[in-house]
């Protein structure tokens, strides 16, 4: 039992090790990369780029030349326009279109997406506002919804009881628009910070994505089609001033869509090097030109499309990741066993484990090490076969452990005199 308990006692130790030390070590030794910043100017027609270090902030175009703040809003006046204004430097028209700074705040389109997005807890209960109340400010409604095996369900937020009434009439609708129930997910903008609303898209259990919303206390249910040829894995809703679209969609090929309000109408967006998983993706618009950037951990990608979504011009850089730095290729060799608990891709704890085959030949010395020292105590090495062993898997973090928690007849010993007779 004594035996066991040691072994176990081993392993723990070699985990917490795994855990905290290349953790530590990549806290001291990593650079802060930044990612470059890009935009298209509709003045130049050629992307500007921010670029920030530890000393130094600057704007630049893809030919070199760096640009002061206020030369760099002169060449987006249609992003920094309500500067522009100010300064008196707006112009009347870009590309012959009269500026109106109205249809520029109604043209702004500012959307993120990050690949927690995908995993987010979510409680079960959402707000179904009221979408056409002739309010100019959306309020949120007095009950929650949720999605249960036998239909949907509206429950009162203050006093916790059932709806009966509501969940009838939302539940026949819904099955009476094809609807079946439960549902696989459901994605909304559950925000009062909006122009209005659009309610939901629902994907039921034959993997139909449906669009709920509730017009005059009445809902609004329709079958989108849009799930049979595209395999879209998820809705984001982002309502637009110029109600264009519904919002993004995501398929499982990585294609990103834009989620037309025309019918449904699916516009792939001409992006490449996107990974729902691992990329981040923003979406900046203004009355001209789509800016979509997708960024990865070594790697950013900027196209700029018209308003129709074809390709105008697009910008790629690279840079290294710190695993590619010499701190970072080191790290290889010293740590056996990388265990982080939270990915910056995810937004639950899912702990990873990472083994590396390029630290065994420091294992290897890790491992003479200690049978010099069997051998200096005259110790019989055969006793110690399931210690080679573990030195061999996990190098020096076995070798502390071993240390830590040394055999029966030593374990009354300190640490400190532990580790000086290993054995």
């Amino acid at each position: 039992m004594e035996r066991i308990s040691r072994y176990i006692l081993i392993a723990v130790t070699i985990i917490i090790a795994a855990l905290f030390i290349p953790d530590f070590y990549r806290k001291a030794t990593e650079k802060n990369i930044r990612a470059p910043f890009a935009t298209y100017s509709s003045v130049n027609k050629d992307f500007i780029i921010f670029r920030r270090t530890n000393t130094d902030i600057h704007w630049e175009d893809t030919k070199g030349n760096k640009y002061t703040l206020e030369e760099y809003e002169k060449l987006l006046p249609l992003t920094y326009y309500r500067q522009l204004l100010a300064d008196g430097t707006m112009p009347d028209s870009i590309d012959g279109i009269a500026i109106d700074t109205k249809e520029l705040q109604k043209n702004r389109v500012h959307f993120r997406f990050k690949p927690k997005q995908l995993d987010v807890p979510s409680l079960g209960m959402y707000p179904l506002f009221e979408s056409a109340s002739g309010r100019v400010n959306l309020s949120l409604p007095p009950d929650m919804f949720r999605i249960v095996n036998s239909g949907i369900e509206f429950m009162d937020a203050q006093t916790n009881t059932l709806n009966a009434e509501k969940s009838e009439t939302f539940t026949k609708k819904m099955k009476d628009a094809g609807f079946v129930f439960p549902a696989k997910w459901i994605n909304g903008n559950p925000s009062v910070r909006k122009a209005y609303d659009e309610g939901y898209f629902i994907k039921d259990s034959n993997d139909a994505i449906y669009h709920l919303k509730m017009a005059k206390g009445v809902p609004v249910i329709h079958n989108t089609a849009i799930e049979s040829n595209k395999g879209i894995i998820t809705v984001i809703p982002y309502e637009v001033a110029t109600h264009e679209f519904y919002g993004f969609a995501i398929g499982k090929d990585n294609s990103f869509y834009v989620l037309s309000t025309d019918n449904y109408k699916l516009i792939k967006l001409p992006v490449e090097n996107f990974d729902a998983k691992k990329s981040s993706l923003q979406v900046f618009g203004n009355l001209l030109y789509r800016n979509i950037i997708v960024t990865n951990r070594d790697n950013m990608h900027c196209y700029v499309t018209n308003r129709d979504y074809n390709l105008v011009n697009e910008l790629h850089e690279t840079w290294k990741t710190s695993e590619e730095t010499l701190a970072g290729k080191a790290a290889e060799y010293l740590f056996p066993l990388t265990i982080t608990m939270t990915s910056k891709y995810s937004s639950v704890i899912n702990p990873i484990y990472k083994y590396s085959l390029l630290s065994i030949p420091f294992n290897i010395i890790v491992l003479i090490i200690y049978i010099v020292l069997l051998i200096r105590r005259k110790s019989d090495i055969k006793l110690y076969i399931p210690e080679i062993i573990i030195i061999v898997l996990t190098g020096w973090f076995g070798l502390i452990a071993i240390a830590m928690f040394p055999k029966a007849r030593k374990m009354k010993q300190s640490m400190i005199k532990g580790f000086i007779n290993i054995p």
